[in-house]
């Protein structure tokens, strides 16, 4: 039985290397001749502003489990 599984996932996990090779070949051929010294801006004296963001897209769940009271006068029965 744990033959068999592990050939299972072996044999799920081979196309993902595969895809995964063709993803670094597309990142190699963008980024072949990309020159890393060169700024976005026009006068290279002035600096580069740059600007992020983030925003939250779905919480799925949250559970939180009651905590103990290890104050005595705070406890509630």
């Amino acid at each position: 039985m744990l033959h068999s599984l592990t050939l299972l996932i072996i044999a799920l996990l081979i196309p993902l290397a595969h895809l995964s090779k063709h993803a670094n070949q597309l990142y190699e051929d963008l980024l072949y001749s990309y020159n890393k010294s060169v700024r976005p801006v026009s006068n290279t004296s002035q600096p580069v502003m740059v600007q992020f963001g983030a925003s939250l897209i779905r919480i799925i769940d949250v559970v939180s489990p009651p905590l103990p009271s290890l104050d005595e006068k705070a406890r509630t029965n």
